[in-house]
């Protein structure tokens, strides 16, 4: 249990290994939280562009027009 003084706000502070191990964990499971919610707006972004797009194709009066969709995208590897 090793000790470590660090200075912090004008104080020196005396920091445990095991303190030092708590913060670490918890700035990487902050970190990771914020990754998931970049992650969550960007599938919602996706999500109202899809269901934009859905709506536009229900919108078209003519049946016999031909649908534009990129052909890529169609097919997986």
């Amino acid at each position: 249990m090793a000790n470590t003084k660090r200075k912090i706000g004008g104080e020196d502070t005396n920091i445990t290994f095991e303190d030092q191990q708590q913060i670490n964990t918890f700035a990487r499971k902050s970190a990771r939280i914020q990754e998931l919610k970049d992650e969550i707006e960007e599938k919602k972004k996706e999500l109202q562009n899809l269901d934009d797009a859905g709506d536009e194709i229900m919108l078209l009066d003519d049946d016999s027009a031909p649908i534009p969709y990129p052909y890529f995208s169609l097919i997986s590897v």
